[in-house]
């Protein structure tokens, strides 16, 4: 129904639990918190199993080209990839539903690892562990640029870029810096390999996995109360809940935000979007 969908809808706050995103926020910051710990009192060697290193993948520790999108290596780190979660993550949920942010995000961290001990294997410098969830962070960034090519980014809130100039320049950044590598403490071998993935499913579409499908998690756009609402049946002196009226005038701009953004509609298009959520909220 068109009330269904999150631009539709008045902000409705009552029984809303926390949304995936910020659960993941949560945990990203809770393993840090584990780690400054470990770094101020236990001093305990455990973490090192967990970071993404070269000689403990090849010696059989796989799991780190996963576990080591958890780990951060500075608050300011963490903070810059919590933040990049929250703008560019709720941005997608909402254009293409919570699994496959979730699908693009980690599949991102796993390609960015993997690019990483790719260009290592034939670039000693670069054989220092890894930790962050930047190459995750890089996909989405890329994924919304890609999804949303009209818009704009806010540099630092306060300069606006065209999302495809920036997603370019932060390619030729990555790609420039992995292979002149004059700051390898910081991991542009996995932002690369992120940003890389990121474009690559744009283009190929995001793999769909049956553990994740089960999961019981908001779909686009949907808050968790917004399931439990009844509503009247549809007749033909209402236009708007008229099917006649849905499948010919909403329907296709509906699906135009959900293929390309909301930034792609025209002034007639947001008008008659407008004029259709106004019509809703008189009921």
């Amino acid at each position: 129904m068109l009330e269904d969908r999150s631009y539709m809808r008045e902000p409705d706050f009552r029984g809303r639990t926390f949304s995936p995103i910020a659960i993941l926020m949560m945990v990203l910051g809770g393993c840090f918190i584990l780690q400054a710990i470990n770094w101020a009192y236990l001093r305990s060697p455990l973490e090192r199993h967990f970071v993404l290193d070269f000689e403990g993948v090849l010696g059989g520790k796989v799991w780190q080209i996963l576990t080591y999108q958890f780990l951060h290596g500075s608050v300011w780190h963490l903070l810059m990839n919590l933040l990049c979660l929250w703008i560019f993550g709720r941005a997608i949920a909402d254009q293409r539903g919570m699994r496959q942010m979730l699908t693009l995000f980690f599949l991102s961290g796993v390609a960015g690892a993997l690019v990483h001990l790719l260009v290592a294997s034939a670039m000693p410098d670069w054989r220092r562990a890894v930790v962050g969830a930047s190459a995750g962070t890089s996909g989405l960034l890329a994924a919304f640029c890609l999804w949303n090519r009209s818009g704009e980014i806010m540099w630092s809130f306060i300069l606006p870029i065209p999302t495809m100039f920036f997603l370019y320049l932060s390619l030729f950044i990555s790609a420039f810096l992995t292979f002149v590598p004059v700051d390898p403490g910081v991991a542009h071998t996995a932002h690369l390999g992120g940003l890389l993935a990121g474009m690559a499913m744009v283009r190929w579409g995001i793999p769909e996995f049956a553990w994740l499908s089960r999961l019981r998690l908001p779909a686009r756009g949907k808050s968790p109360s917004a399931s439990k609402r009844t509503h009247p049946v549809a007749t033909s002196s209402d236009p708007v809940r008229s099917g006649d009226f849905m499948s010919r005038e909403i329907d296709p701009i509906l699906e135009k935000i959900s293929n390309h953004g909301i930034h792609s509609l025209t002034e007639q298009e947001r008008k008659t979007l407008e004029a259709a959520r106004e019509r809703i909220n008189r009921r």
